[in-house]
């Protein structure tokens, strides 16, 4: 968890960093969170091989195209709908997880 959350932070401030270099895009806030959160499900599934960064991962990055599509006014939803969606997702995946991690018996 604390490998996902550095790159997630860096992730960010690269989204931040963008939105100076590129002032359009600060509108699109909920976008670049999610896709910062997308990206470092990926490094995170590359480097620890997590089975609900795996599953998180896609599911994030169609939120954020989801999401793009609505802070352009292209579709319109609300959005607690869709980051309630999110969270469900994150809970699904974390369950899934732990139900099919091998369970270390003592001997």
């Amino acid at each position: 968890m604390c490998f996902w959350a550095v790159i997630f932070a860096a992730l960010y401030v690269v989204t931040l960093l963008l939105r100076i270099v590129w002032p359009s895009l600060a509108g699109y806030g909920d976008t670049l969170v999610l896709a910062a959160m997308g990206g470092a499900c990926f490094v995170n599934f590359q480097v620890n091989r997590t089975l609900h960064c795996a599953l998180t991962g896609p599911v994030f990055v169609v939120a954020a195209a989801v999401t793009a599509l609505e802070d352009a006014r292209i579709w319109l939803l609300d959005m607690a709908l869709v980051w309630s969606i999110m969270v469900a997702a994150v809970a699904l995946a974390f369950l899934i997880e732990w139900r099919a991690a091998p369970r270390h018996r003592p001997t």
